[in-house]
């Protein structure tokens, strides 16, 4: 298996550095308000590499353009224009629909310039993509740590899930979208590993189309804070596909533009619904308090009194709500909720849903360079039962007295 070339990834981290610096330099910005104006430029350059394709290679967002309309006064008017346009008609879920870019033409021209003969979708697509995620920790610390998960974690996670080829992998808390990227590096070097007449077999035209299928059909990502949903978008896109990516509150059925999230939850009379792979470092220490949602829950309100439940709890139902029978889950979450007394009940839940293949305790400073105090945390590694072992289970603890809720 050919290995990356790491001379060429640091390269080209080191390239969207110094457009980062030259953003927050330029506008004296500060490294978060910096780097989303970065994501932005980013898209418009995606946008522009599609608009290309369309219409024989011509350039809407040259240097010469802007310096056109600058002449009238219209240089800023003209590139959120082409901004606006791109929004709507190439990626519509990545920003708002009012989003504007917030660059001093000066600015914008010197980072055009250093981007002119940069291209995201030609050449070696992989190392680009490899580059741009091992950029982002850098800048995610500084006012993005929290949506970080050390690649050290997400590494770790993704190999002892043994991602295959086949799986529907979810992220519902997906921050920068770092296990999704690592699921998919996975899924694509397996495919290198195939034989060259398999794609023929399979009614496949070629190896791309086949990655252009998984990264349509079976990478799904959530995340509820808009610049995280949106850094991971952009992530993706960085290896070939941001479009499955949704902001939203991920416990409930609808995503923030009202659409029910794909895959659905699991549902043995729809076919596609579900996924067999979730891999989830969700946020802990909040509570959810919308009754619409605890109510869909059976560790929130739907067969007890509660006004509120943490967050971390109710995940884990909703991994398992999501999972194919068989399916795997590997959460961060904290200790406790696999000691404490008082969290019994939610260790029976567990037990009646889902084997429990591993827990894997975390060191205590596992998260202290994403700004998050030390907390003893764990990976829970689960596999849901298949409807048979359920049976089963329900019959062999029949009688026994349940731990309240």
């Amino acid at each position: 298996l050919k290995l990356p070339n790491q001379e060429q990834i640091k390269d080209f981290r080191r390239y969207f550095r110094g457009i980062h610096n030259l953003i927050r330099d330029g506008d004296k910005l500060d490294p978060s308000a910096a780097f989303d104006e970065l994501s932005k430029v980013l898209f418009l350059k995606f946008a522009e590499e599609e608009w290309k394709k369309i219409s024989k290679n011509v350039n809407m967002l040259s240097i010469e353009k802007i310096e056109e309309y600058e002449l009238l006064g219209k240089g800023t008017n003209y590139v959120n224009d082409w901004f606006e346009k791109a929004i709507k008609e190439f990626y519509p879920e990545v920003f708002e629909a009012n989003a504007k870019i917030n660059l001093r033409v000066d600015t914008l021209k010197s980072v055009l310039g250093r981007m002119e003969n940069f291209s995201l979708r030609n050449g070696d697509v992989d190392i680009k993509g490899r580059a741009f995620e091992e950029f982002l920790p850098t800048q995610l610390r500084k006012g993005l740590g929290q949506y970080f998960t050390p690649r050290t974690v997400v590494n770790f996670m993704v190999d002892l899930a043994e991602v295959s080829i086949y799986d529907v992998v979810v992220d519902f808390a997906c921050g920068s979208g770092g296990f999704l990227i690592k699921a998919y590096d996975e899924m694509r070097q397996l495919t290198e590993k195939l034989p060259s007449g398999m794609w023929q077999r399979l009614g496949i035209k070629t190896k791309e189309d086949f990655l252009d299928d998984i990264k349509g059909n079976q990478i799904y990502g959530i995340d509820a804070e808009p610049r995280a949903a949106r850094t991971a978008k952009i992530n993706m896109m960085m290896w070939g596909d941001g479009k499955r990516v949704v902001r939203g509150n991920s416990l409930s059925l609808n995503d923030s533009d009202g659409n029910e999230y794909q895959p659905s939850e699991y549902d043995k009379a729809k076919p596609n619904s579900g996924c067999t792979l979730i891999l989830a470092n969700p946020p802990f220490g909040s509570k959810e308090k919308e009754q619409a949602i605890l109510s869909r829950y059976v560790l929130g309100s739907k067969l007890s009194q509660r006004k509120t439940q943490q967050t971390e709890i109710l995940f884990l139902e909703k991994g398992l709500k999501l999972l194919r029978p068989e399916g795997k889950m590997l959460i961060v979450i904290p200790l406790g909720l696999l000691s404490n007394e008082r969290e019994q009940y939610l260790r029976d839940y567990i037990n009646s849903e889902a084997e429990i293949r591993a827990v894997i305790e975390l060191p205590t400073h596992t998260f202290v360079q994403s700004g998050v105090p030390t907390i003893k945390t764990c990976v829970l590694y689960l596999q849901k039962y298949t409807e048979e072992k359920r049976s089963l289970y329900i019959e062999s603890t029949k009688g026994m007295k349940p731990v309240e809720i």
